[in-house]
């Protein structure tokens, strides 16, 4: 059985958020990896320069990229893992 993310699959899988800076695992949840964007801008500078119709633009720097993602997060995932099956909100 082959293991990972179907790309076409639109149905949310397992995942979890990690932090880098204790390399630990912080909390589990459901991602949809149909529903991500990047995000790029750079910033511009215009030159007025006389007798022309349009200004000189000239680069000036590049933006940060950002990563969108959408993730759920609900109780039946947790209440897997506990002893006794109960619920719990998902904000404690």
């Amino acid at each position: 059985m082959a293991t990972g993310i179907t790309s076409a699959s639109g149905k949310p899988v397992k995942a979890y958020i990690w932090n880098e800076d204790k390399n630990q695992k912080v909390v589990d949840c459901l991602f949809n990896p149909t529903e991500y964007s990047f995000s790029k801008s750079n910033t511009w500078s215009p030159n007025g320069t006389p007798s022309r119709d349009l200004p000189v633009v000239n680069f000036q720097s590049g933006g940060q990229m950002s990563l969108s993602v959408s993730l759920l997060f609900d109780t039946y995932s947790l209440a897997a893992t506990q002893a006794g099956g109960k619920p719990e909100d998902v904000r404690t």
